[in-house]
């Protein structure tokens, strides 16, 4: 198990949802989003440093001010793509919303993934203009910085 950088409470918080979110449900996606979208634009130097704790300084402000919101957001996208079917012991199931309630149609979820990684990105970009104004040892800006990764999910 790794030790997660945002807490599901966090992603709630930052992106808006409802207190109603199950957060093993979003633990997951909160995995994904730092092992392959953080990973890759942060590298593991850095991650390490910041998986380490007791953060002041400056990595507590890359901690705070772009970490955590890159990362509430890009676990978002991945949530809302990945929580609108449920696999138990005995299959497959869409899952349908209280009484009352509208399922969004897969264009209109495809948006809010979009969305939701747009802004991701935007901090991203953020946290690289941050970067150039100071000393990061554990961090090196490169083309590869960028998360503009497959859209397999």
């Amino acid at each position: 198990m790794i030790t997660l950088l945002i807490q599901p409470d966090e992603v709630t918080n930052v992106v808006g949802f409802n207190d109603n979110i199950d957060f093993d449900n979003l633990r997951p996606a909160i995995e994904v989003a730092q092992n392959i979208n953080l990973y890759n634009f942060l590298g593991l130097a850095l991650i390490t440093k910041l998986q380490s704790g007791n953060l002041t300084g400056v990595y507590s402000t890359i901690s705070n001010d772009y970490v955590k919101p890159i990362l509430a957001w890009h676990s978002a996208s991945i949530y809302l793509s990945l929580n609108t079917f449920k696999t138990a012991n005995n299959g497959n199931f869409k899952l349908n919303g209280g009484d009352g309630d509208v399922q969004p149609t897969p264009t209109e979820i495809k948006e809010q993934i979009v969305n939701h990684k747009n802004v991701a990105l935007s901090y991203e970009s953020k946290f690289l203009d941050y970067a150039k104004t100071i000393e990061i040892p554990e961090f090196k800006i490169e083309s590869s910085n960028k998360t503009n990764m497959i859209n397999w999910y």
